[in-house]
């Protein structure tokens, strides 16, 4: 084994963990933290938005529906998998059935309507925003940069993951040209 080849298997197994720990992070705090606090800062300021009242309601259906999505996707693997010697898995075909995936498929269909509409919701009024309260295009500050995050940092977190996936995808291909010399 070469020097080039000892110091790629080390390189590849620092980056790995340490981008692999940074997902895990924000994977967790995307499914656990940001739905509560998008139930809770819709619910405090449900009221103090005139200038687009969807968006403390946007904020409460996608924290609640982001949770329902998870669970469902959670209960049909498990309803999926049945275990068949100690410690061995198997999944059962077609144990979901036609109702379950017309179901995974009507909440998706839903989940990405609602991201779309606040899009629209959000970036229909970044330029027009105002934190005066007295203004006809008021929107609680709180309210509305936590949701303009919210989505922006999807559409980061997508673009990293795209360049993450791009460079080991890049690493695999030379990896394997390397392997065939």
């Amino acid at each position: 084994m070469g020097a080039w080849s000892i110091c790629s298997t080390v390189a590849l197994g620092i980056c790995g963990g340490v981008f692999g720990l940074i997902f895990v992070l924000f994977y967790i705090a995307y499914l656990i933290g940001i739905p509560i606090a998008s139930i809770v800062i819709g619910a405090l300021y449900l009221d103090d938005c005139p200038l687009q009242r969807l968006i403390p309601v946007y904020l409460i259906v996608s924290g609640v529906l982001g949770p329902v999505f998870g669970i469902f996707e959670r209960c049909r693997s498990a309803l999926c998998t049945v275990e068949t010697a100690p410690g061995q898995r198997e999944t059962i075909p077609n144990a979901y059935g036609y109702c379950g995936y017309f179901t995974a498929i009507l909440l998706g269909l839903v989940w990405t309507g609602l991201f779309i509409l606040g899009n629209v919701l959000v970036y229909g009024t970044y330029d027009v925003v105002s934190s005066n309260s007295t203004s006809v295009e008021y929107c609680h500050p709180t309210a509305y940069y936590f949701t303009f995050w919210s989505i922006t940092s999807f559409y980061i977190l997508l673009g990293f993951s795209l360049v993450v996936f791009s460079c080991c995808f890049a690493v695999g291909i030379c990896y394997a040209l390397m392997a065939k010399e």
